[in-house]
């Protein structure tokens, strides 16, 4: 495929519209951020094991999900240098959900 076509293909791709959100589904969306500093965690990844989802958080530390049925949902939430986080979220009946998860520096451990 040429380039060019191939930056096309991409671009038509990274510009269609998210998934239609379906009656009793749930927008989740929200960031990672560091519990010391607050400053947000790129390339964190947030994984919702129920529905089988890893969705990684942006250069602004944001991410999202597509439309989720509401209920209840394990989270784990990770990134390097960084202890994981994992807990339970509920989805109820707002149409749009956002978690904010700030993880804890985790130090180095040094061989001996």
């Amino acid at each position: 495929m040429p380039g060019s076509l191939r930056g096309l293909l991409l671009a038509t791709l990274l510009a269609a519209p998210l998934a239609a959100q379906a009656p009793g589904e749930v927008v989740l969306r929200g960031r990672v951020g560091d519990a010391s500093t607050g400053a947000g965690l790129a390339g964190a990844e947030v994984v919702l094991p129920g529905p089988g989802l890893v969705r990684p958080t942006d250069a602004s530390a944001a991410w999202s999900a597509p439309p989720l049925p509401r209920g209840t949902y394990l989270v784990l939430v990770r990134s390097l240098g960084y202890a994981p986080w994992t807990g339970v979220i509920s989805l109820t009946s707002a149409d749009t959900a956002t978690a904010t998860f700030l993880l804890t520096p985790r130090l180095p451990i040094m061989p001996l």
